[in-house]
């Protein structure tokens, strides 16, 4: 009597074939992202709303390395920052926050009292500009001055005309360009 299950069945030899022909005849090319190993690949603020690799994009964007954190400043000593950490917030950053009795409360204060705030963030950002983690081409000191002026007044930092960051998406941008780590 003859078994009508298939699996009992020898394999088809021409079946073998015909995959192993496919499977050498079509090489596989694969493209992958590549990311710089030591560094983020950071943007200016409005470019990197898109990203553009456009030709008239072309400069700004860098390579953003080695960017220190908020409570690595706090608790660095005065060898890691590039300024002393008893420097005034004010007249460096404008505005009225961090103010306590008419004096402005120091650097170290601000990120020591507020280590999740924006301020400690931009504060951040400028300390790793001035260390040169930052290319000047991507963000310079006084655009983040102009983040935290505009901020600070208004409730929002105008990006390009009709987008406003919030004080979330502001730090998302510094973190996420590695401009603070």
């Amino acid at each position: 009597m003859e078994n009508s299950d298939s699996s009992q069945a020898s394999p088809d030899p021409r079946r073998r074939r015909f995959l192993g022909a496919g499977a050498a005849a079509t090489p596989a090319i694969l493209t992958l992202l590549s990311q710089p190993a030591l560094g983020n690949t950071c943007f200016t603020p409005s470019r990197s709303l898109s990203k553009n690799t456009s030709a008239s994009q072309a400069g700004k964007d860098g390579l953003c390395e080695g960017a220190k954190s908020p409570v690595f400043f706090r608790d660095a000593d005065e060898t890691g920052w590039p300024i002393a950490s008893s420097t005034l917030f004010h007249p460096t950053f404008s505005g009225s926050n961090f103010i306590v009795s008419g004096t402005s409360l120091t650097m170290r204060q601000v990120l020591t009292l507020y280590p999740t705030s924006l301020a400690a963030y931009v504060l951040s950002a400028y300390l790793n500009i001035l260390l040169g983690y930052v290319p000047a081409n991507v963000l310079t000191t006084a655009v983040v001055q102009s983040i935290w002026t505009q901020w600070s007044t208004l409730g929002y930092y105008t990006v390009t005309a009709g987008v406003n960051w919030t004080d979330a998406q502001i730090k998302d941008y510094l973190q996420s360009n590695g401009i603070v780590a």
